[in-house]
């Protein structure tokens, strides 16, 4: 069975970011899923697949690397399990008897385990997500998130899976992919006509991530984002919210007892920053704030008016494991837990011990409620929903991504864009460090011309300025209302057929 799984890795591995051939992503399960039924024992489809992960995360995760070696072994080894867990699951399945048509059941619970366990799992490089890459496709995931894209799309691949053991399962192939086609050439025409909303500028520095960790360079790197939005307020459109991306802010930042006179100097530092133009706009930024009186720091986006008045401050509640915080460290005996911090210490020259948020939280701007979302909390569909399900009529995302050069970490994170747009039927404003700044309609087309920052023919790795009309949409979808319900039904249905007995 080597040629199964061999075809089954070079074709997920090539559905996905550099190549992108995302109708490729039908031909892996077939392949891997062949391969773990025929093994001879559930052990045996445990290794096999895991090996596929193995390679398959070493592949499409290299852009990890960037930060550390350790973590993308880490990544890579872990997340090879869950592919490993499938072949087991599958095996076990299919070797009873059953029909492949339990192959969208079986692989869609894989992804939902690892959307979700353990800690806050890693919701990357699903079937869902290759088939964001295309504006038809993608349209389906308002009904039930990227895993109810994963689950129509390996419906084919189970479907196809049948034909070719000669048994019943075209027809069924057949009715997924009509259904994927028609409602994604449908529904963009069924939304509502948007409102245009407020004018927003996205200002991105494009620092290089040794330059952006360098105390002794703040002055500099205000001095270039104090130009950019300069730039911004002085045009003969001003917007209406100028956004500066993730943890940006130059100067440390204290909040709470014995702060005020640190408060205030930034909240003048902001009315010069914006109060050029008349009225002046809103300024969202990201800043890392030491708490008081305790010390702890946290990730957040700070809201002002063009007075420097505050208006609101959201705190990063998903933490990235590993980077802003020590996973299960408060488990950990004392002498143990020191170790650790040290060891983390030695290797990154930090101790990731950010404090988490509160959860979602709404903004607002002339009247229309907004949520923002910093960095990793992108990725996470179930999390982006809740800003909607409050009352968001459209969503902005600060992200600091300098740590990946101009690797396909971007090209990832922008299909979760898609997603999350498409998801909500609401916009999302992009602000980052250096790159893909851009605003995603909730059309599902990826961004494009005016809502694309391109500066020297790139999209990432340059500073420049973005601005963008939003559009307001108040589409409700069947996603916001239910979330990850298809991820639910077959993790019910995937642990049923694993118990059943054998079929006759």
């Amino acid at each position: 069975m080597r040629l199964p799984l061999v075809i089954g890795t070079a074709t997920l591995i090539a559905a996905f970011p550099p190549l992108g051939w995302w109708p490729l992503v039908v031909v892996a399960p077939i392949a891997l899923t062949a391969a773990a039924a025929d093994a001879p024992t559930g052990r045996a489809a445990f290794l096999r697949l895991w090996l596929v992960g193995l390679v398959f995360f070493g592949v499409v995760n290299l852009w990890l690397a960037e930060t550390h070696w350790i973590n993308y072994g880490l990544v890579g080894v872990i997340s090879a399990l869950y592919i490993g867990g499938y072949g087991w699951l599958a095996h076990r399945v299919l070797s009873r008897g059953a029909s492949p048509l339990w192959l969208p059941v079986l692989w869609t619970a894989h992804e939902m385990v690892r959307l979700s366990w353990p800690l806050n799992g890693y919701p990357w490089q699903f079937v869902g997500h290759a088939v964001a890459a295309s504006p038809v496709l993608v349209q389906s995931a308002d009904l039930g998130g990227v895993l109810l894209l994963t689950f129509l799309v390996t419906t084919v691949s189970g479907g196809l899976l049948a034909h070719l053991q000669g048994r019943r399962g075209a027809g069924v192939a057949v009715a997924a992919l009509v259904f994927l086609f028609v409602y994604g050439l449908v529904r963009p025409s069924l939304l509502a006509e948007p409102e245009p909303g407020p004018l927003l500028a996205a200002i991105q520095p494009g620092f290089a991530q040794h330059l952006k960790d360098n105390p002794l360079a703040s002055e500099d790197r205000m001095a270039v984002l104090a130009g950019l939005t300069h730039e911004a307020v002085t045009s003969s459109t001003p917007p209406d919210l100028v956004v500066w991306p993730e943890t940006m802010w130059p100067y440390a930042v204290s909040e709470g007892p014995g702060a005020e006179r640190e408060e205030r100097l930034m909240a003048t530092v902001v009315s010069r920053l914006v109060g050029a133009a008349e009225p002046a706009p809103n300024l969202l930024l990201g800043a890392l704030v030491r708490n008081l009186p305790e010390g702890s720091l946290s990730n957040v986006a700070l809201y002002y008016d063009g007075a420097g008045k505050r208006l609101g401050r959201y705190d990063k509640f998903e933490l990235v494991p590993g980077g802003e915080t020590l996973p299960l460290i408060g488990w950990l005996p004392a002498g143990l837990a020191a170790t650790y911090r040290q060891l983390i210490l030695d290797m990154a020259g930090y101790v990731p011990d950010l404090r988490p948020g509160e959860g979602p939280s709404l903004m607002e701007l002339d009247g229309r409620p907004f949520g923002v979302t910093i960095c990793y909390e992108n990725a996470y569909g179930s999390y982006c929903r809740e800003f909607v399900r409050q009352g968001a009529t459209f969503l902005v995302n600060i992200s600091n991504e300098g740590w990946f050069g101009r690797s396909t970490e971007f090209d990832h994170m922008e299909l979760q864009s898609v997603l999350r747009a498409v998801e909500s039927r609401r916009a999302l404003f992009r602000a980052t460090n250096t790159g893909i700044s851009c605003l995603v309609r909730p059309d599902g087309r990826r961004p494009a011309g005016a809502d694309r920052l391109v500066s020297e023919g790139r999209d990432r790795d340059v500073a420049g300025l973005l601005v963008a009309r939003i559009p307001l949409h108040t589409d409700r979808t069947l996603y916001a209302a239910w979330g990850d319900w298809i991820g639910w039904v077959c993790l019910v249905g995937a642990a049923m057929a694993a118990v059943r007995p054998r079929v006759s």
